[in-house]
């Protein structure tokens, strides 16, 4: 018997012509291949509750050909909200060819909100996490018959200390430029943008230290070179439990990015530590500049808040010397023409190391397209558009050629040559004034 774990190919960009080209010509956005491309770790979890007596396939179509010819009993596939139309393309081709000889099945968050939708194409649609629902599935295919759909809600909550080591044999080392590892599912942040939450949950659940250590370390056996990137929503909620995980990332000697809040700045002593025991950078959601928008991602207005603490905890965290990489959304409500600019006097004075800027994108099932279906701002594009670099809004000032154009514009000023040689020159100085109070302790 014999499974296929399909990852569909990702797109960047769809329509917004100008960017993909810049894209494409730009010597400053190679960082793009590495942040915007990666393997399956849910795919990668599924191969490894899977029974041995299968034979397994890991098929990322952004470095390989499907091989729609060769016959298996079971495709599982996976899709973000823009991968969801080639997905269907995918399960469509191969029922084509194979009929009811193999199974098509598919899940995370996208049809988890769309069942009906995703059940037009697949045979077995997963709703929630399928770490308990997927063996379940196997062994009711095992008898001969399966259920159409299998909700995590029929079965245990998934308790992730007992997930086991991801496949990462079943990879190809040479496609991939960073390993992702989750250690921790769930935020209580609650962004309205933000489907990781309605997918994994408000609850802060975490893997044991030891899962952790043993991911790190299979990882590291079949991509040996490669930087760790945690993908986990907000890493450090826990202090104690980080402080005692990264005590024992000190024996691995690794360098990893890791995903947090802004309210980490606050926490010089923890951040000494981060950097002792291997962080590179720290990927920080700003989101915005204005209290206004912010005010709106929130209803705790946690965002709102800290808006006034971002210069002072980037230069916490730089002096810490480990590299801030900002992220951004565009399109906001209260945007204008003159926030674009504001962002980019942001990430200069405050010498980000990087910025991912994003335009706002009413994903299925976040109570930010709820909110704009009310006030009817949603533009009719397809899935595929759903890039975060497309316009799929109504904006209340801003044309989309507008958007486009200003989105265009940050990335042009901060990825050039002048602003890298001009952060690279305060980095060095931060690092060299460090390590000279180190070396004069």
């Amino acid at each position: 018997m014999k499974i296929a774990f399909i990852s569909p190919k990702f797109k960047i960009v769809n329509r917004n012509e100008s960017f993909k080209e810049y894209l494409t010509n730009s010597d400053y956005m190679y960082f793009y291949n590495i942040f915007w491309s990666g393997f399956s770790n849910g795919l990668l979890i599924l191969a490894a509750l899977t029974p041995h007596d299968f034979e397994l396939k890991y098929i990322d179509e952004n470095y390989e050909n499907i091989p729609f010819k060769e016959k298996f009993d079971i495709i599982a596939i996976t899709a973000t909200t823009q991968q969801a139309k080639r997905a269907y393309q995918i399960a469509e081709e191969l029922k084509n060819i194979w009929g009811r000889e193999i199974i098509v099945a598919i899940g995370v968050s996208h049809v988890n909100l769309l069942p009906e939708e995703a059940g037009n194409y697949c045979d077995v649609i997963f709703i929630g996490e399928a770490e308990n629902s997927w063996p379940a599935f196997l062994s009711d295919f095992k008898r001969g018959g399966w259920e159409n759909i299998y909700n995590a809600d029929d079965y245990d909550p998934i308790d992730l200390t007992k997930i086991p080591v991801p496949r990462y044999d079943l990879l190809n080392p040479d496609c991939y430029k960073m390993i992702w590892i989750q250690t921790s599912r769930g935020c209580p942040r609650n962004c309205e943008f933000c489907s990781a939450t309605k997918f994994f949950g408000r609850k802060y659940r975490t893997k044991s230290e030891e899962q952790v250590i043993k991911e790190i370390t299979a990882a590291r056996e079949f991509l040996k070179f490669q930087q760790i990137l945690f993908s986990d929503d907000n890493m450090f909620l826990h202090r104690d439990r980080s402080i005692s995980l990264l005590k024992k990332f000190k024996s691995l000697n690794i360098s990893f990015v890791a995903q947090a809040d802004i309210s980490i700045g606050q926490d010089r002593e923890f951040l000494e530590m981060l950097k002792e025991y291997g962080c590179s950078i720290l990927f920080i959601g700003f989101e915005s500049l204005d209290v206004r928008n912010l005010a709106l991602m929130n209803k705790s207005k946690w965002k709102m808040n800290q808006l006034s603490n971002y210069p002072a905890y980037i230069r916490n965290i730089i002096q810490a010397g480990i590299g801030v990489y900002g992220a951004f959304i565009l399109g906001y409500d209260w945007d204008t023409r003159s926030s674009f600019r504001d962002i980019i006097k942001f990430i200069k004075d405050n010498y980000l190391a990087g910025a991912q800027i994003t335009l706002l994108t009413h994903l299925p099932g976040t109570d930010l397209r709820k909110r704009y279906i009310n006030e009817g701002r949603i533009l009719n594009t397809e899935w595929e558009n759903y890039t975060f670099f497309d316009v799929n809004i109504k904006h209340p000032k801003l044309s989309k050629k507008e958007i486009e154009e200003e989105l265009l514009n940050i990335y042009r000023s901060i990825y050039n040559k002048e602003y890298l040689e001009k952060k690279n020159r305060y980095y060095k100085k931060i690092f060299q004034d460090k390590l000279k109070k180190e070396l004069a302790k």
